[in-house]
């Protein structure tokens, strides 16, 4: 009988830490996805983009608002908020998304994002670059630029 027990016991220990592991994972990744925040300078007309819209955007399809001006595309180089920008909002990962750029550069089809190091420097070329577009933190969200709603 005890050594039942003993295995009902291991394989409930680890159904439990499983369990656990899943879990986190996933709360992780809710937050994550609620901190991403769309911004933009204060003069574009937008209010909202959608996915594909996005998407376009940060791909370089869609290179002009639709009042004309140039769109100014603006990423940070690394991190967590960058990785969940990339895989959620342009089906990439971060490798495939920097190597997609440099084939865009190479073949002279693109011109690649401004990259920063900070949320900080980020939001400082938004605020202070008519056409640009980046995405933040919500934590890190700043008056001095517009944020735009995302339409799922």
């Amino acid at each position: 009988m005890t050594d039942i027990r003993k295995k009902l016991s291991q394989r409930t220990v680890w159904f439990l830490l499983s369990l656990m592991c899943c879990l986190t994972w996933l709360v992780t990744h809710q937050i994550a996805e609620a901190e991403v925040i769309m911004i933009c300078h204060k003069d574009i007309s937008e209010q909202s983009l959608n996915v594909t819209q996005i998407a376009d955007i940060f791909l370089g399809k869609m290179v002009t608002w639709p009042n004309g001006d140039i769109i100014v595309v603006s990423t940070l180089n690394e991190g967590d908020l960058h990785n969940e920008f990339i895989e959620l909002y342009l089906q990439k990962t971060p490798s495939q998304y920097k190597y997609y750029w440099k084939k865009m550069v190479f073949t002279g089809t693109g011109k690649h994002p401004k990259i920063f190091k900070t949320s900080t420097e980020l939001l400082d070329f938004v605020s202070n670059t008519k056409g640009a577009i980046g995405y933040v933190n919500e934590s890190d969200l700043k008056d001095s630029v517009k944020q735009l709603s995302i339409q799922k």
